[in-house]
């Protein structure tokens, strides 16, 4: 009970933190600091998966399952995210928004930008310059999952 007060403290505390910040910085700075934000926790889920997996000579599939794995479904839950491998990539699926989940207001794709930059730090450690990231569907444009297709 005193977790869940605490969380939905918090969640109040944030949502108004980012609608003061919209007001006053524009949605082009808030997406460029969810977008740098992201880039920096990618980096660091990086370096925590390098401390516990031998990833150097992995496929992408088997790089993608450590990053849903570890990176995405202990926030998700293991049903709120699914991995789909093709001879040419992976799609990672996320079919639960935590933010909103929390409440919030996703359709300034705010979180998208997060995501999306944290997909794409974590694969540029594995592809490097050969990256392909598209976004086939987002839950903040109305669809039903968020989609990342990760190529080379």
């Amino acid at each position: 009970m005193e977790a869940e007060r605490v969380y939905k403290f918090s969640g109040t505390v944030f949502k108004n933190v980012i609608a003061r910040l919209e007001e006053t910085m524009g949605t082009g700075t808030i997406r460029a600091v969810f977008r740098l934000v992201g880039r920096d926790l990618g980096k660091k889920a990086v370096e925590r998966i390098k401390g516990s997996h031998d990833v150097s000579n992995c496929t992408l599939g088997e790089y993608a399952k450590i990053f849903v794995d570890e990176v995405i479904a202990p926030v998700t839950g293991t049903d709120g995210v699914t991995l789909n491998e093709s001879p040419d990539g992976v799609e990672i699926d996320i079919l639960v928004c935590p933010f909103e989940k929390m409440g919030f207001d996703i359709s300034n794709m705010f979180y998208c930008t997060y995501t999306e930059s944290l997909v794409k730090t974590f694969f540029e450690e594995k592809l490097g310059k050969e990256l392909s990231l598209s976004i086939a569907s987002l839950k903040s444009s109305g669809g039903d999952k968020c989609s990342f297709r990760v190529t080379k």
